[in-house]
């Protein structure tokens, strides 16, 4: 026998990753805290491909910034009506996420398809309409901006 041990619970798993220096919290609501994070990586990745931005065009007053702000409102609506309701306010959150962000990064989502390159246009910015459709939730902000998406990037140039 190796001696490793199978039978670890997940509350072993989050002590054994904290004593080992990392920032482990185990989740009770596993989904609600993932659709937390998509909350702000798929809204910052279309609103920056769709404006064609960088990080200073959301930490300031302005559309980009609306855009942003709206997105994020409709991922936590989408959120909601599969069943895992926030906690709290999450456009503030993400916010500040912004605001500890050099003002001149953007989004590998958004560098990939300016490229050309496969990028993950589709898991940010498409199955979030497809989503909105099954549970039936408006999403007109993330609806704009995947349509002027779809044609920017994903259409064969018509020349």
């Amino acid at each position: 026998a190796s001696g490793v041990n199978i039978n670890h619970t997940p509350s072993d798993i989050e002590r054994d990753l904290i004593s080992c220096g990392i920032d482990a919290k185990l989740s009770d609501i596993i989904q609600r805290d993932c659709m937390q994070k998509f909350s702000y990586i798929s809204p910052i990745a279309a609103a920056g491909a769709y404006y064609n931005a960088t990080v200073a065009d959301f930490q300031r007053t302005g559309e980009p910034r609306t855009m942003l702000k709206t997105m994020i409102r409709e991922i936590m609506a989408l959120s909601y009506e599969m069943g895992y309701p926030f906690e709290k306010d999450y456009v503030d959150e993400n916010l500040k996420v912004l605001e500890s962000l050099p003002p001149d990064a953007t989004t590998r989502m958004q560098r990939d398809v300016a490229a050309g390159r496969k990028s993950e246009i589709d898991g940010l910015v498409f199955n979030v309409i497809r989503m909105a459709k099954k549970y039936n939730v408006p999403m007109p902000a993330y609806e704009m901006v995947a349509e002027e998406l779809e044609k920017k990037y994903t259409q064969p140039d018509k020349k």
